[in-house]
């Protein structure tokens, strides 16, 4: 029997053409009515149902109020398309609305404002402002809504008609949902005017307090946003506003309790005291709401407990075991469950959790492993107390072998180490076992860090770093090498006879190889510090630094204010203020990722006008000898790429199909411009030097010179020249090993180099794929 939405047959509209039109049909209603649900289904599947139009209307001459409802849908989808009719279907509406069936007369009016077609205002004034008067509570809350229509189609006609003062006095409805929509209206209409006025009369408060029980769901949660910017004139006033809305939660929906939640915040914002007592009411309620909800509202809570845990510390602290992470938990609620677990230990409750997140490390779950891990080390670090313990159990997961759970454990360890050296006799013979284990790079850099700050405790450290010096071709992070550099100057200066000859090859090694500027100049620094003033460089390099106090993001109460102004919007679930997503900044980076997609094909069509993006300070110029040739190490020819491949719609960086530069014009202009802005891209795929190049020159991005550099690194100069505009010059090194491309783009306006950036990234997308 099908169904509604099945493959419709050829001439099948034909045929429901004529049984609209068949008298005999009218005489069925529930036959009439299958062939309209037929159409409005064949609707919402896109097929053009337009030819029934003239059917449709007469249809509507029915007292059955289904099939009313279905006209009206397809009437309100398909005027704009049927210009030379559009006044019958106005009379039409305009019949409707008169009938003395209410529901009849709010449909109408609905569709009404719904239509989309010209000089429609001068029918909808006079309905609208009926509307707002009429004795059923359905067509008034229709007629407030339809303000907005006309708001819309011109804004003149709110002050003529005095609607704005209409609607206000709506605000006295015996109706809760006209209410509602006139809070709306209002709002929508006059904004931050329209908010004053509410806020600003004592008597619509009380009176919407009085009658919150009344409104639905939604409508509580708009009364209560408006609630919360009320500024209570005495104590008084605010105890009065709180008894009322405390029975709002134990409301079983989490937005009305989130809701009456902020507006307790507003009210005691400038009594922090009371605020705190708040914080203690409220946690009841949100904790019951979170262990009984969804996995989706239960982060929504989470997410907004955390913030409450930040603002009142110590609040919480009891219900620690309601944020053990369940098995049944999916990922991203545990992760919140484990970060809640590390704001609300405390001296007395510090074993039990570590406990539970060491129960949670394990080599099956790694991103959950590394979340405990990491929440583990962040108690350490808040609480002196805890540090001992964790350390311990860091020294047990090492002894498992795992390496998932070894190159956390080693991060963690080192993080302890910062703020507490003593606890080196813990976890040092264990981070030097597990030394020729790890191998991920992070993980290389913290050992080697261990190193060298403890390097007269480790009887081995020398010879533990030995290998890697030989292997230094092996190691091709530029994280791990410079890491690599400053422990070996660190060694040298605790352990000289035995480090000499192993520095000096090292810094031969990393002088000799240009592959990265960062290693390279670092080589060079401490080379020549070390042959100018050896006590200087050791003042340097083993100075005692400054005492750990906390780790940057418990310093962040600026931020923590921001989000506490946002509660209950989607700043708490994106974890950043309006500022950062709503801003001129962040609407011109829209933008930027608009233009690329255009030019990536992925969107068509024009977007709207918008300015340049910002443009980053341009970083110090890298050292460069002078008249050192930049095309010297890549001697090989450039092969010649004439592949079949489609170039992508340049409409976001026109660039000239065949710019004319030669290899000395090229090197001159790149010594000229000086500093440039670095960017990588990471590939999801082996990639090879010919398909790179392929690719790029396929979108107007040429070749002057390429060349292998390493046994793991393939170098090229690329240039480009807008039209009519400035040359854009880039070097690039591919990274094989790691499947990423590391550019240098230099030009003499720095405000096309992001949008160079994304063209050449998007050139490359099939290798990202």
């Amino acid at each position: 029997p099908g169904g509604l939405f099945v493959d419709h047959k050829k001439g099948e509209v034909t045929e429901m053409k004529n049984k609209l039109r068949d008298s005999s049909i009218d005489k069925d209603p529930k036959q009439k009515r299958a062939i309209m649900e037929r159409v409005v289904g064949y609707m919402t599947l896109g097929i053009d149902m337009s030819p029934l139009f003239s059917e449709m209307i007469m249809a509507t001459a029915t007292k059955d109020l289904v099939q009313k409802k279905m006209c009206y849908l397809y009437l309100s989808n398909y005027a704009s398309m049927q210009s030379e009719m559009a006044l019958l279907v106005i009379n039409t509406l305009l019949k409707d609305f008169h009938d003395e069936d209410p529901m009849v007369r709010g449909l109408a009016l609905r569709c009404l404002c719904s239509l989309r077609v010209n000089n429609i205002l001068e029918y909808l004034v006079d309905p609208v402002v009926k509307g707002l008067q009429d004795a059923s509570p359905y067509v008034r809350k229709t007629a407030v809504m339809c303000v907005l229509r006309i708001r819309d189609l011109s804004e003149d006609i709110i002050p003529d008609r005095h609607l704005v003062h209409q609607i206000f006095n709506l605000l006295n409805d015996r109706d809760p949902q006209v209410v509602a929509n006139a809070v709306n209206a209002l709002l929508e209409l006059q904004g931050r005017t329209g908010l004053s006025l509410l806020i600003g009369n004592k008597n619509i408060i009380i009176r919407l307090l009085q009658r919150i029980r009344e409104f639905n769901e939604w409508s509580q949660c708009l009364i209560l946003e408006v609630i919360a910017e009320f500024k209570p004139n005495s104590d008084d006033e605010r105890f009065e506003i709180m008894n009322f809305l405390d029975e709002r939660l134990s409301h079983g929906n989490s937005s009305v309790v989130l809701a009456t939640v902020k507006v307790f915040l507003n009210l005691t914002q400038d009594r922090p005291e009371l605020q705190k007592q708040v914080v203690q009411r409220v946690r009841s309620p949100l904790i019951s709401l979170m262990t009984g909800s969804s996995p989706e509202v239960a982060f929504v809570l989470m997410k907004h407990i955390i913030i409450l845990i930040k603002l009142a510390p110590g609040a919480f602290d009891d219900e620690y075991t309601s944020f053990y992470a369940r098995y049944s938990d999916p990922q991203y609620l545990q992760n919140l469950k484990i970060k809640a677990l590390s704001l609300v230990v405390n001296l007395s409750n510090f074993i039990s959790i570590v406990d539970e997140l060491g129960s949670l490390v394990s080599s099956y779950y790694p991103a959950l492993s590394k979340e405990a891990l990491r929440a583990m080390g962040d108690i350490a670090v808040r609480l002196p107390r805890a540090a001992p313990l964790v350390s311990d159990k860091i020294v047990v997961l090492l002894r498992r072998n795992d390496p998932v759970v070894a190159n956390e454990c080693i991060a963690v360890a080192r993080d302890i180490l910062r703020k507490y050296p003593p606890l080196s006799a813990i976890l040092l013979q264990s981070l030097t076992e597990a030394f020729y284990e790890v191998k991920e790079d992070d993980a290389k850099v913290s050992l080697l860090w261990v190193l060298g700050q403890f390097g007269n405790d480790i009887p081995e450290a020398p010879y533990l770093i030995e290998p890697m010096i030989d292997e230094w071709e092996e190691e091709t992070d530029p994280a791990v090498r410079c890491e690599m550099l400053t422990t070996a100057v660190k060694l040298f200066f605790q352990r000289p006879g035995e480090m000499q000859a192993m520095l000096g090859r090292l810094l031969k090694f990393a002088i000799a190889d240009v592959s990265n500027v960062d290693v390279h100049d670092r080589a060079l620094f401490y080379y020549r510090i070390l042959s100018v003033d050896l006590d200087t460089a050791k003042m340097l390099m083993m100075g005692e630094g400054m005492d750990l106090e906390a780790f940057t993001d418990e310093n962040t109460n600026e931020l923590k204010d921001r989000m506490f102004e946002s509660f209950g919007s989607l700043s708490v679930i994106y974890n950043m203020p309006e500022q950062r997503w709503l801003s001129e900044e962040a609407l011109k980076a829209r933008y930027v990722v608009a233009d690329a997609a255009v030019a990536a094909g992925v969107i068509s069509g024009p977007i709207p006008a918008h300015p340049s993006p910002g443009h980053a300070p341009t970083p110090a110029p890298a050292a460069q000898k002078a008249g050192t040739d930049l095309l010297d190490l890549l001697d090989e020819p450039v092969p010649s790429s004439r592949g079949r491949a489609d170039p992508l719609d340049d409409s976001s960086m026109p660039l000239e199909p065949s710019p004319s530069l030669s290899p000395e014009a090229f090197q001159d202009v790149w010594m000229q411009l000086g500093g440039g802005e670095p960017f990588i891209i990471s590939f999801s795929r082996d990639s090879s030097a010919q398909e790179i190049e392929l690719l790029l020159s396929h979108n107007n991005v040429r070749v002057m010179a390429q060349g292998q550099a390493s046994p793991n690194q393939h170098k090229f100069f690329f240039y480009a020249k807008t039209i009519g505009g400035p040359l854009i010059l880039c070097e690039t090194t591919l990274d094989i090993s790691s499947k990423t491309l590391t550019s240098l783009v230099k030009c003499n306006d720095a405000d096309l180099i992001p949008a160079f950036f994304i063209h050449f990234k998007m050139s490359l997308t099939p290798l990202m794929a």
